[in-house]
């Protein structure tokens, strides 16, 4: 299976490792990590450190409630993480990083943290 990348061509998977659980009664909880990537005919390329976290849970006409997602690149000085928490109620999402500098930004409605490639490196984009 492969995936658009957003340079030059495919995301191959797998790779990639995935875990699936339900983390409450009314919530689910998925955990992820990309392990490498592969463009077109290209050779195998290890991911650096990830870690991809969503959650969600669904009100009782079935519809998004909330979605939290964390995604972590890196460990120690070169580690970046990005996290959005979505609010139906509100309707918006809140998008808090620590690198370059801390910042919290309130964005207008369901806003997704996107893994996407730059020449092989993993990157983070909302």
């Amino acid at each position: 299976m492969a995936f658009p990348a957003n340079d030059e061509g495919w995301l191959q998977a797998p790779p990639f490792e995935e875990k699936v659980g339900v983390d409450d009664e009314d919530g689910h909880h998925v955990e992820f990590q990309v392990v490498s990537t592969k463009y077109n005919a290209g050779p195998v390329v290890n991911a650096s450190y990830n870690s991809q976290s969503v959650g969600w849970s669904i009100n009782k006409d079935k519809t998004l409630k909330t979605l939290s997602q964390s995604v972590v690149i890196g460990k120690e000085k070169d580690r970046i993480e990005i996290s959005a928490e979505y609010d139906s109620r509100k309707n918006q999402t809140i998008v808090e990083t620590d690198r370059p500098k801390e910042s919290r930004v309130v964005k207008p409605g369901l806003v997704l943290l996107r893994t996407a490639t730059t020449n092989g490196a993993l990157a983070i984009e909302y």
